[in-house]
């Protein structure tokens, strides 16, 4: 195919890799886009306004209110969906794709933890800013801040090298490592 292109080998481990996709972690977990989620398209609605007249002493009086719009999911098909149950629809619908759910992230962690058994889960997330906003939620919450059953280990460039070979040590048994990082710890 590359029509003899050098092949260059590399030794060390790997490891298999399953993908899952969003609509199916949305059905194993039963995630529920809350109202007022970052990751809710936004629904900007429209503002009306209308003058009344009174039948008392002539005046008039103006009212005005706002109709819920219909903020979808521009990327939204619901027919590509359709083996997927009523919840899967209803948040990808109103799912903001820009958005980083870290809601959804966590309660996938969660999941694992209870079903998938042992191992480490590594999260892969867009830069800085998310690793350290999931990392600093993760580690106050009551689930995963407890260290005798997880530790949340932050993977970036701004580590120091010692901070930074941490995501390697062997955690004690019963201890879920869970590492957020940026696509470079690949």
């Amino acid at each position: 195919y590359f029509g003899g292109c050098p092949v260059l080998t590399a030794q060390g481990r790997s490891y298999p890799v399953t993908d899952t996709f969003l609509e199916d972690i949305l059905a194993t977990t039963g995630h529920v886009l809350p109202p007022d989620s970052p990751c809710r398209v936004s629904d900007h609605g429209t503002w009306n306004k209308a003058t009344f007249n009174l039948h008392r002493g002539g005046q008039a009086s103006t009212q005005e209110w706002k109709e819920a719009g219909a903020a979808t999911n521009p990327d939204y098909d619901e027919g590509r969906y359709a083996a997927y149950p009523p919840g899967v629809h209803a948040v990808l619908s109103q799912l903001n794709e820009s958005a980083i759910n870290h809601d959804l992230i966590m309660e996938l962690v969660d999941y694992i933890d209870l079903n998938l058994g042992d191992g480490a889960v590594l999260v892969f997330l867009p830069g800085f800013a998310d690793i350290s906003t999931l990392y600093n939620t993760m580690s106050s919450s009551r689930r995963f801040g407890d260290r005798a059953a997880f530790r949340v280990l932050p993977l970036h460039s701004s580590l120091s090298p010692a901070e930074q070979s941490a995501v390697f040590d062997v955690m004690p048994t019963g201890v879920r490592k869970v590492v957020l990082a940026t696509n470079i710890a690949e």
